[in-house]
C-alpha cells in the first residue's frame, strides 16, 4: 500500500472514532441503544469516507478531476445518500428494542439522515482541507508555530517544466493547463510517498521541501527525484499520443538554514525566506547551462548518503547570482547509465 493510501486509511480509521462518538451522544438524544449508536456511527464513518477517498478520489481520481465542483458534490451526496440509508436499515433491524416495529421510512430514519450527512460533510471537510494545504502546515497554523518567526534546516528542491512556453504555443493555454495539471499530478504522487512537502506551485513550477533530516533519511530525497524521473519516462508514450509532446524537467536542490513564518492578512501563507531557497532555484536554473537535468550542492551531497546504484559527478565550481563565494556542483545518475556511457 502506497504511503499515501496508509495516510488516508488512518484518517478514516480517525474520523471513524470521531463517528462512534457522535454515534454514542445520538443514542442519547434519540433514545437508541448506545452500543447500537457506536456501532452505527463507527459504520458510517469508516464506509462513507473509504468510499469518498478511495474510490471517488482514489480510484477514480482521474475522472473525478474533470468534473465541477457542484456536479462532484452532488454525486456524493447521492452515494452518500445510498450508503447512509443502507447503513441505517441495517442498523435499525440489529438494535431495535423488542417489539418496536420500524417502516422503511421513518422519522428516526431521516433523522439519522440528516446527522450522517452533516457529521460526514464536517469530517470530509476537514480532511478536504488537510489534503488542500497539508496536514503539517493546518497542523501549525492552529497551533500558531509560525505566528513568529521561526529559523529552521530544510531541503528544497525546485522543479520546472522544460519549453512550457514553445508547449503553449503548439498546444494552446487550455490544453498546456492540462498537461501541467497531469504532470504535477504524477509528480506529486512520488514527493507525498517519500515523505516531501509541495511548497507551492508557480506557472509551470513546482517547489519541494523536506526538514532537512527528514529529507536525508535513507536518501529520501534522491530516491524521490529518480522515482519521479522513472515515472515521468514510463509515461511518455501516453503524454505523447494526449498532447503530442513529451515533457523534460530540470530540479535544482539545496539545504541549509531558513526562516519561516505567516505573512498577508486577507490570505495567510507560510513563506520560507533565507539564502538556502534562492541557491536551490539559480541551480535549476543552471541546469541549461550546464547541459543536465539534475545539479545539486556541495552541501547537500556531503550529509547524504546515497544509495549505492546511484553515482555522483563534479560539474566544477560556480559563482551564482546574488552569491559572493563560488560553490561546487554536481549532478546524479544511475551507475549502470554511466557504465553504458563510458
Amino acid at each position: 500500500m502506497s504511503r499515501r493510501n496508509r495516510t488516508r486509511l488512518l484518517s478514516v480509521i480517525i474520523a471513524s472514532f470521531v463517528s462512534a462518538l457522535i454515534g454514542f451522544v445520538y443514542s442519547f438524544t434519540f433514545n437508541q441503544s448506545i452500543f447500537g449508536g457506536i456501532v452505527t456511527g463507527f459504520t458510517m464513518g469508516f464506509v462513507v469516507l473509504s468510499f469518498e477517498w478511495f474510490v471517488l478520489q482514489g480510484r477514480y481520481a482521474h475522472r473525478t478531476r474533470n468534473v465541477s465542483p457542484p456536479v462532484f458534490l452532488l454525486i456524493s451526496l447521492v452515494c452518500w445518500t445510498i450508503l447512509l440509508f443502507t447503513i441505517l436499515r441495517i442498523s435499525h433491524s440489529l438494535f431495535a428494542q423488542p417489539g418496536d416495529v420500524i417502516p422503511m421510512w421513518s422519522w428516526r430514519t431521516a433523522r439519522g439522515m440528516i446527522l450522517g450527512v452533516v457529521m460526514i460533510s464536517g469530517i470530509n471537510l476537514f480532511l478536504r482541507t488537510k489534503y488542500l494545504v497539508g496536514m503539517r502546515v493546518l497542523g501549525n497554523f492552529f497551533l500558531g508555530r509560525y505566528n513568529r518567526p521561526v529559523q529552521e534546516d530544510r531541503i528544497f528542491m525546485f522543479l520546472d517544466l522544460e519549453g512550457s512556453t514553445a508547449i503553449s504555443e503548439r498546444l494552446g493555454a487550455l490544453r498546456t493547463h492540462k498537461l501541467i495539471r497531469r504532470f504535477f499530478q504524477d509528480v506529486a504522487e512520488h514527493v507525498y510517498e517519500f515523505g516531501g512537502e509541495t511548497h507551492r506551485y508557480v506557472g509551470d513550477e513546482v517547489v519541494v521541501t523536506w526538514p532537512t533530516n527528514q529529507g536525508l533519511k535513507n536518501a529520501a530525497w534522491v530516491n524521490c527525484i529518480f522515482d519521479i524521473r522513472q515515472a515521468i519516462d514510463a509515461e511518455r508514450f501516453s503524454y505523447y499520443e494526449e498532447f503530442g509532446v513529451m515533457p523534460e524537467f530540470r530540479i535544482g536542490l539545496h539545504c541549509g538554514e531558513v526562516v519561516a513564518g505567516e505573512v498577508g492578512e486577507d490570505k495567510r501563507e507560510i513563506v520560507y525566506i533565507g539564502d538556502t531557497v534562492n541557491t536551490a532555484a539559480r541551480l535549476e536554473q543552471l541546469c541549461r547551462e550546464k547541459g543536465t537535468w539534475l545539479l545539486v550542492s556541495e552541501d547537500i551531497l556531503s550529509r547524504t548518503e546515497l544509495p549505492s546504484h546511484i553515482e555522483s559527478k563534479s560539474l566544477g565550481p560556480v559563482t551564482l547570482r546574488g552569491r559572493s563565494k563560488s560553490m561546487e556542483v554536481f549532478t546524479l545518475r544511475p551507475m549502470k547509465k554511466l557504465d553504458s556511457e563510458t
